[in-house]
């Protein structure tokens, strides 16, 4: 079976180590040459690192990921969620507003429904209200609710509005 694949499989059973190990053979093979495909190898890295409390090594793989295939939301949705798990709301948005700039969807089984959803305006309007930005705070919020009515994105909506009056 493939590195990749098999990697991926170690990860989702909790099996971190194993996984790095197994995703590090996949990078180094010479027939791994898909872009796609080794920006998520790096991505499954960054994510095991992350359960693992090893944050350093965590945000270097989800940064190689970027580096890898740049023209996809994944890398920087997850490098977005990273940061904003570890509190580091201005790096988290950076991320997020630069992942939304990709306007293009690669339809392969790589590509994740969150980064095409409300998800990273959600996340964008509480690292700009963590940042003091209640305007900008709204705006992703507005961008969120467009996908849907969702009660506690209203509540968030009204909270950040009550927050500038």
């Amino acid at each position: 079976r493939n590195m990749h694949y098999l990697g991926r499989e170690y990860m989702f059973y909790g099996k971190y180590e194993k996984a790095i190990e197994t995703l590090r053979k996949h990078l180094a093979l010479h027939s791994a040459t898909w872009k796609d495909e080794r920006a998520a190898s790096y991505r499954f890295i960054g994510y095991c690192y992350k359960k693992l409390g090893k944050f350093d090594e965590a945000e270097e793989n989800f940064l190689k990921a970027i580096l890898e295939a740049d023209y996809v939301r994944e890398p920087y949705y997850d490098l977005g969620e990273f940061y904003y798990d570890n509190e580091r709301y201005l790096k988290s948005a950076v991320a997020f507003e630069e992942m939304l700039k990709i306007d293009s969807r690669y339809l392969n089984y790589m590509s994740a429904p969150k980064c095409w959803g409300k998800l990273p305006y959600d996340y964008l309007a509480y690292c700009y209200y963590k940042l003091g930005d209640y305007g900008k705070a709204i705006e992703n919020t507005d961008k969120a609710l467009s996908f849907g009515e969702d009660e506690r994105l209203s509540g968030n909506k009204r909270y950040f509005e009550s927050k500038i009056k």
